[in-house]
């Protein structure tokens, strides 16, 4: 994204994985910064986590999804507009969703990992270069006091 709000207002994002980090966290943000991002889609198996992301966000049941397959699907059939995705799922999960999502046109927030393999690294990167999106990866673990305790140290 070249600015932090889409042409329209504040940057659409979707979000794939509804638990603590892609809820409680951005999704909160995303709350307590309605001019900067709004949610717009969400993927989570989980019924309970789907339901409090779609009420958290006001999505309409067409915009939640089990899968983030259909997310994705439902994006590039025009069903929603959005800019970015928020790519919160398990760790060993956020290669697939992430490749999809920038093959969609949508810029992403990756959780950390990247991935599991360097390989894969390498081809998220390549992905967002060959689609002209910004790929960025979140490592918030470092404000974690532990980690703030070992820097000190």
């Amino acid at each position: 994204m070249s600015s932090a709000t889409s042409a329209s207002g504040p940057v659409r994002a979707v979000l794939i994985g509804a638990g603590n980090r892609g809820r409680e966290v951005y999704g909160a943000w995303a709350k307590r910064h309605p001019d900067r991002m709004r949610i717009v889609a969400v993927a989570d198996p989980d019924a309970g986590r789907r339901a409090e992301a779609q009420a958290q966000h006001a999505i309409a049941d067409s915009l939640a999804f089990a899968d983030w397959r259909e997310l994705v699907a439902a994006g590039e059939a025009g069903k929603f507009e959005a800019e970015a995705c928020l790519v919160c799922t398990q760790d060993a999960m956020h290669v697939e969703p992430c490749l999809a999502a920038l093959k969609a046109g949508w810029h992403v927030l990756l959780e950390k990992p990247m991935a599991t393999k360097p390989q894969d690294c390498l081809a998220l990167v390549n992905a967002a270069e060959a689609a002209g999106r910004q790929l960025r990866v979140c490592h918030v673990v470092r404000y974690t006091s532990f980690f703030q305790a070992l820097k000190r140290a």
